[in-house]
């Protein structure tokens, strides 16, 4: 909670501000001097969800620490709407790099695909991408110039949902994102994990079909009261992949234990919950950081990554007291 709370901290002093390059002026460059600068695009209302997101700034502040001669720029937009945000990336994107520069522009969530496909063939034509690189997380691969991953997580989703049903015969799954494809994957794989395991019931709820889905703990922690009402006699278990809004889930187990149980998210989440029996958790961190190396010592990337439960990247661990089935 401390690392989170520093990053926190790190990210408002220097939202929209040149950091570790030792200039005054991020644009004034002595002659000659190799310039590396990082444009990050974080998700829209989604800091501060001590999961997916938070974590996306540890790999920053990590890759930071590790190379202190990159300068980064993070970029926060109010809505998905076209705005100054967008106008600067169109700006960076069909502008010539100066002859001593290298930029790389981090696009941190899948709601962003439909703006990079949109920036990357706009109305001036095909971007200047000389001594450029846009890397887009959580997206299929694309046709146009940009570097892509997944975290594809169906098999560790599968495991917790076998674990669940140790608990519980009836389970929910809350959706930040009914149109999200990463989460419909990981929502499929713990519905066949919990009936494989002789879970009986499994339904699913989105708290919206956008992104501002994924900041909505008030409605996470009603949807948790109004199922655990419905379901008064039994055990039962919800499976929270709504981001910063699972938040409202935890709390909810926080102030009624032992009334429903529930899963960690992304990162480990243990001790938010004693109801939590395991954090399926994603290391965005560890990837982030690994593509900021391999520009800066001049790697190429891959066209597009898959990491799964076996790369390493999706891990379950496990609370203590968990039942193994």
């Amino acid at each position: 909670m401390k690392q989170v709370c520093k990053l926190l901290l790190f990210m408002s002093l220097m939202l929209f501000a040149s950091c570790a390059d030792g200039h005054d002026d991020p644009d004034v460059v002595p002659a000659g001097e190799e310039r590396w600068r990082v444009m990050a695009v974080l998700p829209v209302g989604g800091l501060g969800d001590h999961g997916y997101n938070d974590n996306t700034l540890i790999g920053l502040e990590r890759a930071l620490l590790a190379c202190p001669d990159i300068s980064m720029t993070y970029i926060v937009p109010e809505s998905m709407e076209e705005g100054e945000w967008l106008s600067r990336l169109e700006t960076a994107l069909y502008t010539d790099c100066p002859a001593n520069e290298q930029l790389m522009i981090l696009f941190a969530g899948s709601e962003y695909r439909a703006t990079v496909e949109g920036l990357m063939v706009g109305d001036a034509g095909l971007p200047r991408m000389e001594r450029k690189r846009v890397l887009l997380f959580e997206s299929a691969p694309m046709d146009v110039p940009v570097n892509t991953f997944r975290l594809i997580s169906d098999s560790a989703s599968a495991e917790l949902g076998r674990l669940a049903a140790g608990y519980a015969q009836t389970a929910a799954v809350l959706l930040g994102s009914g149109s999200d494809p990463i989460i419909a994957q990981a929502s499929e794989g713990f519905a066949r994990g919990f009936r494989e395991a002789g879970g009986t019931t499994v339904e699913t709820h989105a708290l919206s079909e956008g992104p501002e889905g994924f900041a909505m703990p008030s409605e996470a922690y009603r949807f948790t009261a109004d199922w655990q009402a419905a379901h008064p006699e039994e055990s039962t278990f919800i499976f929270p992949l709504a981001g910063g809004s699972n938040m409202g889930v935890y709390r909810y187990t926080r102030e009624y234990p032992g009334a429903v149980w529930t899963a960690g998210l992304d990162v480990d989440q243990r001790h938010l919950s004693k109801s939590v029996i395991a954090s399926l958790v994603k290391h965005t961190d560890e990837i982030l950081l690994r593509y900021v190396l391999d520009w800066r010592e001049g790697r190429d990337w891959p066209r597009h990554t898959d990491y799964d439960l076996d790369s390493g990247m999706i891990e379950l661990i496990y609370s203590e007291t968990t039942i193994k089935r």
